[in-house]
């Protein structure tokens, strides 16, 4: 797997994926398997969702929360898959698992 760059011109630290086509491609029922949240270098709270094509990686998007900037990709181990509980009454679901 490598990169290939940005892949957006907001300004945010998101990336493409280059995934190794020789491989196996996987049986992934969303587009985005797997959402996680955490924090950057700075403290700032930021999501980061996986994507997938046609069974294979294809980007890693990095997005802030509440409008706050970015200071560079989290750290790994600032990051947790973000756990969501039922939908409610009204359909809200709510992260089970923040950072404190």
């Amino acid at each position: 797997m490598r990169t290939e760059g940005p892949s957006c011109a907001c300004g945010c630290p998101s990336f493409t994926l280059v995934p190794d086509r020789s491989l196996p491609a996987a049986e992934v029922e969303d587009v985005v398997p797997i959402e996680a949240h955490g924090i950057d270098p700075a403290g700032n709270s930021v999501g980061v969702l996986l994507f997938v094509q046609d069974g294979y990686l294809s980007e890693v998007e990095v997005f802030s929360f509440e409008g706050s900037k970015f200071a560079g990709l989290p750290d790994p181990g600032n990051v947790r898959i973000t756990q969501w509980s039922a939908p409610d009454e009204v359909g809200a679901r709510y992260v089970l698992n923040p950072w404190p």
